[in-house]
């Protein structure tokens, strides 16, 4: 359990003793990255839940004001900043050692301001156009997806700085380890909790992810907490974004 205390601390702003939190030791691996698609589903779970409250008195426009906020209460906002940096960083221009140099500054540029702007519209505008049919669905599988995200990157790269950050603290399990549980996680929850729809929403989500991933090593050579984080707010978006374009295209009533 107390990986996954560790993953629940790491994740969100809730306070978790330190005697329930897992340190380990030099050459032992850490497990806690595999309870992240849990705890995505954890904060899933409780922002749908509000926002289903909250939009039985108010307007979706006014719902989803509060559900964007309350993920980022929850998160600590912890991956915005990591979009936030990479933004900063991979437009910047530069080669590789001065964008690791500009993403390790805390300080937020115009791009960063840019693409957390762009986030938060998107956001805002994918919940407001939600249906009520999927709307709780939705919420959950968006906090899902981008959790399983950071196990699919942290298992398709290698991490890019030579000492050890937030997105390296310890060693992870194996990459193989870390992609089929991914796997598991992602198809599982899905088709579980929409259908065939889900799958549609899964297929897209690797799409991404291998494609963020991709990119990433163009630019940097590998991963870091921040783009973790930037891929993690990324593919929260896909999943509202299926659901809206297949509900516009007809697929779904």
């Amino acid at each position: 359990m107390k990986s996954f205390f560790t993953a629940l601390s790491l994740l969100t702003t809730i306070p978790i003793p330190c005697r329930l939190i897992h340190q380990p030791v030099a050459g032992q691996k850490d497990y806690s990255i595999l309870f992240y698609p849990l705890v995505g589903l954890l904060i899933g779970l409780l922002v749908a839940s509000i926002d289903r409250v909250i939009g039985s008195f108010l307007p979706p426009q006014v719902t989803s004001l509060f559900t964007m906020t309350l993920f980022l209460v929850i998160t600590g906002a912890l991956h915005v900043d990591g979009l936030a940096d990479c933004a900063d960083g991979f437009f910047s221009a530069r080669p590789r050692q001065q964008i690791l140099e500009i993403m390790h500054d805390s300080r937020s540029g115009p791009m960063g301001v840019v693409a957390i702007c762009i986030l938060l519209m998107a956001q805002f505008s994918l919940l407001m156009h939600m249906t009520s049919i999927y709307r709780f669905d939705v919420v959950v599988l968006m906090a899902v997806a981008g959790r399983c995200s950071i196990l699919l990157m942290k298992g398709c790269l290698s991490y890019a700085r030579e000492r050890k950050g937030m997105g390296n603290l310890y060693d992870s399990p194996d990459t193989i380890v870390l992609t089929v549980w991914s796997f598991i996680c992602l198809v599982g929850t899905h088709c579980y909790i929409l259908g065939f729809a889900g799958l549609y929403i899964a297929f897209a989500t690797i799409v991404v992810t291998y494609g963020t991933s991709y990119y990433c090593y163009c630019k940097i050579r590998g991963y870091t907490g921040d783009t973790l984080g930037a891929c993690c707010e990324i593919v929260a978006l896909i999943p509202p974004l299926v659901i809206c374009s297949m509900h516009y295209t007809g697929y779904l009533c």
